[in-house]
């Protein structure tokens, strides 16, 4: 799969290529580190190296990231791959503020944007031309369900960018 994901993304023409999976690359409740560690080596050098964002679920929080891709030579040179966890509709995971300052403190290339847990919410992705705007949105636990801006981050577009 891994090859295929090279391949496909190498090959496309599409201006945004946005990979969704369901596994995070990073995240901060810590709790699926090591599928995390095993993904990162399996695909973030197709990412990083063709991708403009990667959005997944799977941790039960809201995140967004940023890998600046140092461990992919042939990748630098470009804006950091953005990467958003969205995992917070169907159930609440509390973050691992511990974990998640040692992983930031020992993985230089990564840049922790923003991270909630017990939290309910969502994702909602506007592109532009050349930039993703990104919106984690939470509703509160009074069980209103209106909405709440919880974080806005813009992301500059990856690919054809070299």
């Amino acid at each position: 799969m891994a090859d295929w994901l090279e391949k496909s993304l190498a090959e496309s023409p599409a201006r945004w290529k946005i990979v969704i999976g369901h596994h995070p690359l990073w995240s901060s409740a810590g709790s699926k580190f090591q599928q995390a560690r095993a993904l990162r080596e399996l695909i973030l050098p197709a990412l990083c190296r063709h991708a403009d964002l990667y959005l997944a679920g799977h941790e039960h929080t809201l995140e967004a990231q940023t890998d600046d891709c140092r461990a992919v030579p042939d990748a630098q040179g470009r804006p950091p791959l953005g990467q958003v966890v969205s995992g917070a509709a169907a159930k609440q995971r509390p973050l691992n503020t511990a974990f998640a300052r040692h992983q930031e403190a020992n993985n230089p290339q990564l840049n922790s944007l923003y991270a909630e847990g017990l939290v309910w919410g969502f994702t909602h992705v506007t592109l532009a031309a050349d930039s993703a705007t990104i919106r984690l949105i939470s509703t509160p636990d009074d069980g209103s369900g209106e909405p709440v801006l919880a974080f806005e981050h813009r992301f500059d577009r990856r690919s054809g960018t070299r």
